[in-house]
This record gives C-alpha cells, structure tokens and sequence, in this order.
C-alpha cells in the first residue's frame, strides 16, 4: 500500500469517526446511539490500522561494494556482513560492479533461502571501491 493510499484512508477513517461522533443522539437526553458508538468504534479502528501499516512499511538501506556474481550482482552490507543478490524492484535501477553505493530497498529470500535485496532507489553513490 502506498504512502498517498495510506494518507487518504486515514483521512477518511477521521471524518467517518467524526460525523458519527457528531450526529445528534435519537433519545433526545444526549446518550449516544448504538450505531453512533459502533461508527466511532469502526473509525477509530480504521485510523489504528492504517497508522500501524504506515509505520511498519519501511524499506531498508544497505551500503556497500557492488559485486558480480554468478547470477547478477550483489552486496555486502557494511554493517551485517550480509551478503544480498540484487534485483531491481519496480523502477529499473542501473548499478555499476566494483561501486560503493548506499541503496534503498526490501530485504527479502528467494525459493532457496538466498537474501535478496530489491531495490527501490540509489540513495548515494560514493564512487570506486577502495580495497
């Protein structure tokens, strides 16, 4: 779910918690209706969970030289000492062998339990790797 996708449904998860909160009471002594405490409750819950997604959608970044390796390219985080094949996410992202590069993407395992790294963008390019 995109960012914009996430934005939008929280909005409206707000004002649909809103207008229920702010429709006059049936009783007519200012006691909530059932249906207006179950539409607050169904807003408020939608608010929650798209705030939860939203803060758990998160790409990672990994910097590192750009090898070669027998099925494409692949990097060695820094930090971790992982090594991740790279595959290029949604937008084609061109990498040169032997750069030093602070990438932003997902952190995943193919079928074989391989680490896969699927790029979204070049954060940083630092330039030739230095040995």
């Amino acid at each position: 779910m995109g960012k914009r996708v996430a934005i939008k449904s929280l909005l409206f998860a707000c004002i649909l918690g809103l207008l229920c909160l702010s429709s006059p009471a049936q009783s007519g002594y200012g006691v909530p209706s059932k249906g207006t405490i179950t539409g607050a409750i169904v807003g408020i819950g939608a608010a929650i969970v798209v705030v939860v997604l939203i803060a758990t959608h998160r790409h990672s970044t990994i910097t590192g030289c750009v090898l070669s390796s027998g099925n494409g390219n692949s990097i060695t985080d820094e930090k971790s000492k992982t090594t991740y094949n790279i595959v290029n996410g949604k937008s084609a992202v061109t990498l040169t062998v032997g750069e030093r590069v602070k990438i932003k993407g997902k952190k995943k395992k193919d079928a074989s339990g391989n680490s896969i790294f699927q790029i979204v963008s070049v954060e940083k390019d630092y330039g030739r790797c230095t040995p």
